[in-house]
């Protein structure tokens, strides 16, 4: 054997893993440094699976867990991370729901009210987008100021710090809140979030969020004492795909579905036949859009008035034989079986000038009929009068 060569072969492996492994390490540090950005393109669909398991603390030990599982998909309607997002129903006599929310490229969500923005986003339960904030730059370790909307008003700006806890392609971060307790307004009983920590994964070649868990206690006090609970809630990314839909039509369909379910929230009946209109005409196939679409306007339909059935014509007159003698009682009893044989209806009403008998009431005089009376009466005279 070449020692010499052996040597010098051995030399220019280890030259070249070390290259390697610099190489590497130089480019998981590249990736470490780049920017965690929120990116939604026009017309894309962003699906999660949201997954809410909660147990109650009790002295024996957490009792059997509770499951709550949902699809929410985030429909891009427009520029700057505008999007549609339908959850489903969270509770019994729930329905599916839209909401305009729009994103920051650092995470933050606001609710689009017309053409407002709210101060806050939206809670799914205990979880809401607003607690998976995204670094500045390159930050390992931030302050952040947020307002988490599972919170009663007035208590929902909260204050938490961020640490990076892992650096990749895909980094992984976790907030930490503070507890925060307040006392219902509606029951005037205590309630607590305790510890609320969120752990949450970007994924930087994609902008969007991939995963994240909310852990925490939830107590409440009620009339048989205080109860207490562990949350958790996961969110998992199921899929990034496009509409096919026009943006245009897929982004009226999407405001006027979010301003129906307004009016009909606020009972604004006046707002309802226009919209209905907007979504009746729409071109769009997406089912999801459809789905809830469709139930607006079955909800809207509900709530306009009906129109008012047509009155009942007035039965103002009467075709009447008499006053005649009281001796001619049985003869104008006879005439009267013998109208009402042939279709004709008839009463007999005893006046203080005799027995009368009357055909009808009817709503207008019909010439043919009192003749058709006529000829039964004989020489008794019949003649159209007011009914009574």
């Amino acid at each position: 054997m070449d020692a010499p060569r052996l040597r010098s072969h051995a030399a220019v492996a280890a030259v070249l893993a070390v290259m390697v492994a610099g190489g590497v390490g130089i480019y998981a540090f590249v990736l470490s440094l780049r920017p965690c950005l929120l990116r939604l393109e026009p017309g894309s669909v962003v699906t999660y699976r949201l997954r809410t398991e909660y147990s109650e603390l009790a002295p024996g030990g957490a009792q059997p867990a509770r499951v709550h599982e949902q699809v929410i998909n985030l429909i891009c309607i427009g520029r700057d991370n505008e999007v549609a997002m339908l959850s489903p129903a969270s509770g019994p006599g729930q329905h599916e729901a839209i909401d305009l929310l729009a994103f920051a490229s650092d995470g933050s969500v606001r609710r689009i009210e017309g053409d407002q923005r709210s101060d806050e986003g939206k809670a799914l339960g205990f979880f809401d987008f607003n607690l998976l904030p995204l670094p500045p730059g390159s930050e390992q370790a931030w302050n952040v100021s947020l307002v988490y909307a599972a919170l009663p008003p007035g208590r929902r700006q909260v204050q938490g710090r961020v640490k990076r806890i892992s650096n990749s392609a895909r980094p992984e971060f976790q907030l930490k809140l503070n507890t925060i307790e307040w006392i219902d307004a509606a029951s005037g009983r205590y309630r607590q979030v305790k510890d609320p920590v969120c752990t949450y994964r970007f994924d930087t070649r994609r902008g969007v969020i991939e995963s994240a868990t909310v852990r925490l206690q939830a107590g409440i006090e009620r009339a048989d004492g205080d109860h207490h609970f562990t949350v958790c809630t996961t969110l998992e990314l199921a899929g990034v795909d496009r509409l096919g839909d026009d943006a245009v039509a897929v982004r009226d369909l999407a405001l006027a579905s979010a301003e129906l379910q307004g009016a009909l929230a606020a009972d604004r009946r006046e707002r309802l036949a226009p919209l209905m209109r907007r979504l009746a005409d729409a071109t769009v196939a997406d089912p999801r859009l459809l789905a809830v679409a469709t139930r607006l306007l079955a909800d809207a339909g509900r709530r306009l008035p009906r129109p008012a059935a047509p009155a009942a014509p007035a039965l103002n007159w009467v075709v009447q034989i008499g006053p005649l003698p009281a001796t001619q009682r049985a003869q104008l009893v006879r005439l009267g079986e013998t109208l009402i044989a042939t279709g004709v209806p008839c009463s007999l009403a005893d006046l203080a000038g005799g027995p009368v008998l009357r055909a009808g009431p009817y709503a207008r005089q019909d010439q043919a009929l009192l003749a058709r009376v006529q000829r039964q009466a004989g020489r008794l005279r019949a003649q159209w009068v007011r009914g009574p």
